[in-house]
């Protein structure tokens, strides 16, 4: 969070991404590696990128909502964050637990992972720096009296 605080919330999201797809990349190469290394090495890469990535994207979506929308921008992320560890869970968990790939469950959800980090970083730095389009509030009755 103090990354965030003091650096370009772009930069760190930029970073915690590629983090994330290498660390999800490394375990989808090694899942059957029978050194620890490599496994060590894919934790700690997807720990760094969920440090960098969580805090930036609190702050930049709290930022784009505005002060007015706090608890929307906060509601709306939060709901974002659990579809979406439920819909991973439930789609890439009938991989791993498929007992007729025998272990490649694993290396193959961990590849589509991988592969979802790295359209999202791409998709990160093809829009970061536009300028967010704030919309008008809606008037009411008593703004036009």
């Amino acid at each position: 969070a103090r990354l965030a605080g003091r650096c370009d919330a772009r930069q760190v999201l930029a970073a915690g991404l590629i983090s994330l797809a290498a660390g999800a990349g490394l375990v989808a190469a090694c899942a059957s590696c029978p050194q620890w290394w490599p496994v060590a090495t894919a934790e700690a890469l997807l720990g760094i990128g969920h440090a960098l990535l969580q805090p930036a994207l609190t702050a930049a979506a709290l930022r784009a909502a505005g002060r007015t929308r706090t608890g929307t921008g906060s509601g709306v992320l939060a709901a974002t964050r659990q579809t979406g560890s439920v819909l991973g869970v439930a789609l890439l968990g009938g991989l791993v637990a498929d007992p007729a790939a025998a272990g490649r469950g694993t290396g193959a959800a961990f590849a589509v992972i991988a592969t979802m980090f790295a359209a999202a970083t791409l998709l990160h730095l093809a829009v970061a720096g536009r300028p967010v389009r704030q919309r008008s509030s809606p008037t009411t009755k008593e703004d036009n009296s």
